[in-house]
């Protein structure tokens, strides 16, 4: 059984834990209110840009030669795999969830059988991905959650890079998609080519545009902008759901940090009144034999 001064000890750690779980909790309202924001700000950007490139690759006839990045480059052997995470724990099983997302797209896909890269943004992801799939991570990048447009830009020129130099076929992006603070879906998302994803999307969409000077022109000059602006808005969604995992994941370790005080404040409290009554059957005993 723990000494008086062993509880006491221990009642004032989780205190102490109790303090950070809450400030913590507190920072992480903070950055996603300003996540929230940049977020649904650049959404409407995005969903129209989008349509846009639905719209341009819906009225190109198939003789008209197109981007690569829309078509592909007809081979379907080496995929890439951009796997979003966070650079920082403390936030439940968020990153865990987005490995195990990568894990069921490579079963489901059978990309065991063939050729894969992976690019991980986050260190996250990376410490657990390289315990299976270290030789084929080509690239880890840190730092990139600060919500600016750059980074995002520097990745999709990166990226294009590699698909003009044939280091692969198709890319396929895993991130996360903000719900609310109790929740967040693993997407995953081809962005290399989109033909399939745009004929789906261009199914539902019944407006026809003149473009001028042509489609094609056209495609080539917004396809590369249209790749940076996905790929910032899929970075500020897993930002703002880091952030809302990590206040979850506070919130409950402040809660079971309370309970814990409250249980080993009692275990106290009668360790202390049993000591008590312990000394004083000592002192009355001792006054019956005098």
């Amino acid at each position: 059984m723990s000494t008086l001064k062993q509880l006491r000890l221990r009642i004032s750690g989780v205190k102490s834990t109790e303090k950070i779980t809450k400030a913590m909790k507190m920072v992480s309202a903070s950055k996603l209110a300003k996540a929230q924001e940049a977020k649904d700000s650049l959404k409407p950007y995005a969903d129209k840009m989008y349509n846009v490139v639905s719209g341009l690759a819906g009225s190109i006839s198939e003789e008209i030669d197109v981007s690569p990045l829309l078509v592909g480059n007809g081979k379907d052997n080496i995929h890439l795999i951009v796997v979003i995470s966070s650079d920082r724990g403390l936030c439940g099983g968020f990153n865990s969830s987005i490995v195990k997302a990568v894990k069921q797209h490579m079963n489901s896909q059978n990309l065991r059988e063939k050729e894969f890269k992976i690019l991980c943004l986050g260190r996250k992801a990376y410490e657990q991905l390289k315990l299976f799939y270290e030789n084929q991570i080509i690239e880890v990048i840190s730092g990139f959650s600060k919500d600016t447009y750059k980074e995002a830009y520097a990745l999709s020129t990166r990226i294009m890079d590699l698909f003009k130099n044939n280091e692969f076929d198709t890319c396929t992006f895993v991130y996360t998609e903000y719900k609310n603070a109790l929740k967040q879906n693993t997407c995953i998302r081809k962005i290399i080519p989109l033909n399939e994803d745009l004929i789906q999307h261009s199914a539902h969409d019944s407006d026809v545009y003149e473009y001028e000077p042509s489609e094609s022109y056209m495609l080539d000059f917004i396809l590369p902008l249209n790749l940076s602006v996905q790929i910032y808005y899929m970075i500020l969604e897993t930002i703002a759901s880091e952030h809302g995992a990590r206040m979850t994941a506070m919130d409950s370790a402040s809660k079971n940090a309370q309970e814990m005080i409250a249980d080993l404040t009692l275990l106290y409290n009668r360790s202390r009144q049993a000591a008590i009554t312990s000394e004083l059957i000592e002192i009355i005993s001792s006054a019956e034999i005098i």
